[in-house]
């Protein structure tokens, strides 16, 4: 996108996005009824994306399909074919490369740098009345002015999260016919059976005290995830050598610290023979610090790559902040805040490692007023993890509690989890009848 600093610079443009949501809109004609509400042809920068706009608008109205063949008959039938490229160049659109989920996105983008233009010539144009018409007030001046950009800001915000009546009976219709979990699945099936798999568009909240084993749910959950959903970690505390070898540990059950001294292990060799990682769509980002606005860019950047999938962030306390809050849990709940929005804006899962305070470290098991510098209210599940024996010197295997606090997908309550520290793997177990802990009190 390119940005117009001054007068005489190219104007705000998203070009690529106007030909992904026509592209959209032709091979899958309902789009254009779900957004409609969000751009009109003159938010189009390219004169050929107007008038294509239009056309699909009143095939619309009369009920008419929307494709390449109905297209370019209505474009003849009103003479505006050469308005619209030419035959050559509507049919290449449907060829675009675009991601037919984000075409919500497509059409918010296009808004939004159409009134960036217009806020560009209504700057000039104030600039000019104030300079030239000296027959009305300074006040009045003014009080024209922001009439004019108000116009604006309703313009841009008018639509957002509103469906129409046909958008809203097909996400009805799509909650009562999809069959199974609609989420992105941990691998621990009772979890996912609470929750539906981790949901898009969701903050989840995964925090314990240090040790416990959260790191590792984050990888055992991402091994997972990515056999068939892309994954992205942001990891600020481990490095990535470290996080892949934990990693291969896991999928080839050998102790990590042996396959990081080297030595020579079977299942290492089944790992290298099975192709490392295999197909798993893993991506890893070890950055030092990280940002909320950061982090935004990232996650745009990788759905526009990949699609919607799941990020990881390892952890909260890490991440910095551009805001200027007295104290940290103020600023620690303004970056949940902003990561609740980056997982609806994106259509994605977020999840989030928290360490717990040092007093919800003294109870026997942490609840949701343990969590650190963190706005549980933002989060949509809130686990936090729980074992007797973190602090000892465990061989073999541990006895790891998932305790749901908050989940606004179904029940809350504690799944027990075989956890084995060499490896880190971590497996539902298979006996669930003493718990540990009763339902958890809603807080």
């Amino acid at each position: 996108m390119n940005q117009s600093k001054g007068i005489g610079r190219v104007p705000p443009t998203c070009l690529d996005m106007e030909m992904a949501l026509l592209c959209n809109a032709i091979c899958d004609p309902p789009v254009y009824s779900k957004v409609m509400h969000i751009v009109n042809s003159g938010d189009f920068y390219d004169r050929r994306h107007q008038v294509i706009w239009d056309a699909m608008g009143y095939l619309h109205n009369l009920n008419q399909p929307i494709d390449i063949v109905t297209l370019i008959e209505e474009l003849h039938r009103t003479h505006k074919i050469d308005d619209a490229g030419n035959e050559t160049y509507i049919a290449s659109l449907s060829g675009y490369q675009s991601y037919s989920a984000h075409y919500k996105h497509y059409a918010e983008v296009i808004k939004e740098t159409s009134v960036r233009r217009k806020v560009i010539g209504e700057s000039a144009r104030a600039s000019e009345l104030v300079w030239s018409n000296a027959e009305h007030t300074t006040l009045e001046h003014l009080q024209t002015i922001i009439s004019h950009f108000i116009e604006l800001q309703n313009e841009l915000i008018t639509g957002r999260g509103l469906s129409t009546a046909e958008a809203v009976n097909d996400r009805i219709e799509e909650a009562l016919t999809v069959k199974g979990h609609r989420g992105f699945n941990t691998g621990i099936p009772l979890l996912d059976k609470w929750t539906n798999g981790l949901q898009p568009s969701s903050l989840t909240l995964l925090a314990a005290a240090p040790s416990m084993g959260k790191s590792d749910a984050m990888m055992n959950w991402a091994l997972n995830i990515s056999k068939t959903k892309p994954v992205l970690i942001l990891s600020l505390e481990t490095d990535i050598l470290k996080m892949l070898i934990r990693m291969t540990a896991m999928i080839s059950n050998e102790d990590s610290m042996q396959i990081a001294g080297g030595e020579t292990l079977d299942g290492i060799g089944a790992f290298r023979a099975d192709g490392y990682f295999g197909t798993r769509r893993l991506w890893i980002d070890d950055g030092s610090s990280l940002s909320a606005t950061e982090a935004r860019e990232k996650v745009k950047l990788f759905t526009a790559a990949h699609g919607s999938g799941v990020i990881f962030i390892d952890h909260l306390q890490l991440m910095t902040t551009h805001t200027s809050f007295r104290s940290d849990d103020k600023n620690d709940t303004a970056v949940t805040s902003e990561l609740k929005r980056i997982a609806k804006d994106f259509d994605c899962a977020i999840v989030v490692l928290n360490h717990i305070t040092k007093e919800g470290m003294k109870n026997a098991r942490p609840k949701l007023q343990d969590l650190k510098y963190a706005g549980a209210g933002d989060a949509d599940l809130a686990i936090f993890l729980w074992r007797s024996d973190y602090q000892n010197e465990v061989v073999g295997c541990s006895r790891l509690e998932y305790i749901v606090r908050k989940n606004r997908a179904g029940k809350n309550g504690t799944i027990i989890v075989q956890y084995f520290p060499t490896t880190g793997i971590q497996v539902e177990s298979t006996d669930q009848s003493q718990k540990g802990d009763p339902l958890p009190e809603t807080e």
